[in-house]
């Protein structure tokens, strides 16, 4: 007997779970008229029958995902299978998300992720029973943050309807959104791979139109993401990704994302933020910048790019490091913020500023 619940979604799967068993235990007659297709020729008479087994599902067995045909990836990618690949070259907190968008960011202050809904943070418990402890930090725990510049964003057309839409209504993920990056780069081709549909947000940015983003907006924001974030980027620093048609094409860690955060204030569910890497190696998965390169790379960003928030993330495996880096189309919204991600025992602690925690001098 399944235990009581408050939870709807929990409800609904013991509910589900128990009619499936009791389709099993159920029986009835039929009829048989005598000699007639499909073979085996069942003799004339009644015969009985039991059990029930729902087509397309068996016990203990996920059914298959639903994939968009026109891209290959899952209309719901928010699974451990989705978001594997990614965290085998960071880890499980890939999947956090960044403090509210909304709040102003203190010098010195110390703030908690947004809250992952109920299914990515099963996701992430699963990702994490088969990661390495953490190594001792032995940073020395300083702020090693530069003075942003606080650059103005370079104003971007939004891409028309028609330019967003085949002529059969699908969207055209081969849009050219800069000079070097499509609109498949920072969806459906990046390591965890998501398929542009509408969201809904609660940031403060959205309200006026009830929270709802349309895929048109966030194609443009998309779009200014690659103009004022990604191509400079590149150039400054190329590596953590080669959107180069190949063998060596590599994607992005992640940029949209339609991951659910609860009360939907991720700045990657309304294509605001990238993550990045830098790895080589035959794995693709072997960093190839020590931790102070990453250091460097976040204060670049923070003094030349217009961004939002900088985040040096690190790991709870071997020191790994990568970048969150979040800008707003408007440009006057952007907060300049620069902030670590560390996790500790009490989970993921975001503190303002860059603190290298595992120095690899």
């Amino acid at each position: 007997m399944a235990k009581p619940t408050n939870d709807s979604e929990v409800f609904l799967n013991q509910l589900i779970a128990q009619i499936q068993l009791h389709l099993q235990t159920v029986g009835g007659t039929y009829i048989t008229i005598g000699n007639i297709t499909p073979s085996p020729l069942p003799l004339p008479g009644f015969k009985t029958w039991t059990g029930y087994t729902i087509p397309g599902s068996s016990a203990g067995v996920a059914p298959a995902p639903q994939v968009d045909p026109d891209t290959g990836v899952p209309i719901d990618n928010n699974t451990v299978e989705g978001v594997t690949s990614l965290a085998s070259t960071t880890s499980a907190q890939i999947i956090n998300d960044s403090p509210d968008p909304d709040i102003k960011i203190e010098t010195g202050g110390t703030y908690t992720g947004h809250k992952i809904d109920r299914k990515l943070t099963e996701v992430k418990e699963v990702l994490e029973k088969n990661e390495t402890p953490p190594p001792k930090t032995s940073g020395t725990f300083k702020n090693e943050a530069v003075a942003s510049l606080k650059v103005a964003n370079k104003v971007v057309s939004c891409p028309t309807k028609d330019q967003i839409y085949l002529k059969n209504g699908k969207i055209n993920y081969e849009l050219q959104l800069s000079p070097n990056i499509k609109l498949k780069d920072l969806t459906t081709k990046s390591l965890w791979p998501h398929n542009l549909k509408q969201m809904y947000s609660a940031n403060a940015n959205y309200k006026k139109q009830k929270g709802i983003v349309t895929i048109e907006e966030l194609v443009c924001n998309l779009k200014s993401l690659a103009v004022n974030i990604v191509e400079p980027l590149l150039a400054q620093y190329p590596g953590f990704m080669n959107p180069v048609e190949g063998k060596s094409y590599r994607g992005i860690n992640s940029a949209f994302r339609a991951t659910s955060t609860v009360g939907g204030k991720s700045q990657h569910m309304v294509a605001e933020a990238i993550d990045v890497q830098w790895l080589t190696g035959s794995d693709g998965k072997s960093s190839n910048y020590s931790t102070e390169k990453y250091m460097e790379i976040a204060n670049w960003c923070l003094k030349n790019l217009p961004v939002d928030q900088v985040i040096y993330e690190h790991t709870s495996t071997y020191g790994r490091v990568w970048l969150h880096i979040s800008h707003r189309r408007d440009g006057v919204t952007n907060r300049f913020n620069p902030l670590t991600m560390h996790k500790t025992s009490a989970g993921e602690v975001y503190t303002s500023g860059f603190y290298n925690r595992y120095p690899s001098k």
